[in-house]
């Protein structure tokens, strides 16, 4: 279990900064760090001087995790300016806030194998996404993170649309939640891990498909801990649904008592 302690000790070991923005009466600080192949990260949230903490931790090589932390990061920011730039109010946004010598940027750049120019790219691409979505009648914005799929991510798919007979494991953890959905089948465990995330009215969800042969243990290990690492921050909850959870869980040899 890493709990939200241990991840803000490590943040502290790691003599992570912080990367401020906002201003007035709301403000958001994101900072991270990657110690011995895991990722650390916490995000603080500060509205009226009201202030929700979150906590977040991945393995270095778990690329889908990894990559939907990055994303978070960004996605949270776009969210935040997204008015600004719409309306074309004035901004130094990219100077001073967040520009190319902001220590605490750089740092979280670093974790994820990022350039500054990267960073400005996918603040491009998720702004034009959030631009063009339009809320339902609840007055959400659905926003599917798009993917292509590759060959081998499309037979897992097949695989699970025919064999997934139960809804899958959902975990939520502050403001993500995590969806496993996992069969064994052909002597494999074939898997998919949604992950969805809430900021303000959006909720941004991908998917991750992938199999695992029984008889490769590295591999069995890796996906064991990508499913327990889900229930590793502090103050998780399971979603009830029409699922046996631990018949589930026993195809990675996890019991709910592990966790």
């Amino acid at each position: 279990m890493v709990d939200n302690n241990v991840i803000k000790q490590m943040l502290e070991k790691a003599d992570a900064h912080p990367f401020y923005y906002g201003g007035g009466d709301e403000s958001y600080f994101w900072r991270a760090a990657e110690i011995d192949g895991e990722i650390f990260a916490e995000r603080h949230q500060v509205v009226d001087g009201e202030v929700e903490s979150s906590y977040y931790h991945c393995y270095s090589g778990d690329f889908g995790a990894k990559r939907d932390l990055y994303d978070g990061i960004v996605i949270d920011f776009v969210v935040y300016y997204r008015a600004t730039w719409k309306f074309r109010e004035r901004s130094d946004v990219f100077e001073c806030t967040a520009g190319p010598e902001d220590e605490g940027l750089l740092e979280i750049l670093s974790v994820f194998h990022r350039k500054y120019a990267s960073f400005v790219n996918d603040v491009l691409y998720w702004f034009s996404v959030v631009l063009e979505v339009e809320p339902d009648e609840r007055g959400v914005c659905e926003i599917a993170v798009q993917r292509k799929l590759d060959a081998d991510e499309r037979l897992v798919k097949r695989v699970l649309d025919r064999l997934a007979l139960n809804d899958p494991i959902v975990v939520a953890v502050g403001d993500v939640k995590y969806c496993w959905q996992i069969v064994k089948a052909h002597g494999e465990l074939w898997f998919l891990r949604s992950t969805w995330l809430c900021r303000d009215e959006y909720i941004f969800f991908s998917d991750e498909y992938g199999h695992v042969p029984l008889d490769e243990s590295d591999a069995l290990d890796a996906l064991r801990d990508a499913v327990r690492d889900c229930f590793s921050v502090d103050n998780w909850e399971l979603i009830d649904t029409d699922t046996d959870v631990d018949s589930m869980l026993a195809l990675v040899d996890l019991t709910m008592a592990d966790m």
